[in-house]
């Protein structure tokens, strides 16, 4: 057996023993926020679920460029917290390892207008993975484009996707986090690329909102 599948092989196990279920705490947000014209591409299953402050997922299954099967997914939440002030939470990327699932270390490297550089380093049980990547704020938009940077310590050969907080009302902000491709470079059967993405967005999207509501002070 190749050391490279051993490795995804622990990897998904970890995220069976660690991985915690979607499970924030009962929240309900007023009805009338779910009409909002942003609102209209969800079914409405997932806006009584968006309503409960559960976090939406879904997952798409494309062609990845080595004609393999790969997975691309979204998730989404509604946060109570303005859109500004919940941006600015969010864009301290040097102190998303106190929060974000897995993550021990994430470190700016460099910052140039609204190019931050950011290393990052996840512990799974005995597996270390190392990233760096390019964030490219959009403060207009309020979102935050990631891709790999190619230059630097990188585990995993290539991905990209972005975050986004977009105005439902002055108190309450809905946050997409879009994982948009992802290539690692070695082979993985495709179950457990899936069962990855489908734990990996919504704990994340989860930790997000749980930072952002507590004003940056929650931590794991």
């Amino acid at each position: 057996m190749k050391p490279i599948f051993i490795i995804v092989l622990m990897l998904f196990v970890s995220f069976l023993i660690l991985n915690d279920a979607i499970c924030l705490s009962e929240q309900t947000s007023p009805p009338e926020l779910i009409e909002k014209p942003i609102f209209k591409s969800f079914t409405e299953k997932q806006k009584m679920k968006l309503l409960s402050g559960k976090v939406v997922f879904s997952y798409v299954q494309t062609e990845d460029s080595e004609k393999g099967v790969a997975g691309n997914g979204v998730a989404y939440v509604l946060i109570h917290y303005p859109l500004k002030e919940s941006f600015e939470i969010f864009t301290a990327f040097d102190k998303q390892y106190l929060y974000l699932p897995h993550v021990i270390k994430s470190d700016v490297l460099k910052v140039e207008e609204n190019k931050t550089i950011v290393f990052k380093e996840l512990d799974f049980l005995f597996i270390n993975i190392q990233y760096t990547h390019i964030l490219t704020r959009q403060p207009d938009e309020h979102r935050v484009d990631f891709v790999t940077d190619p230059t630097g310590e990188n585990s995993i050969k290539f991905n990209k996707g972005y975050f986004q907080f977009q105005k439902v009302d002055p108190t309450w902000s809905l946050f997409t986090f879009a994982l948009e491709k992802v290539e690692t470079g070695f082979k993985i059967p495709n179950f457990i690329k899936k069962f990855i993405v489908s734990k990996d967005l919504p704990g994340v999207t989860e930790n997000v909102k749980k930072r952002i509501e507590s004003g940056g002070a929650w931590h794991k």
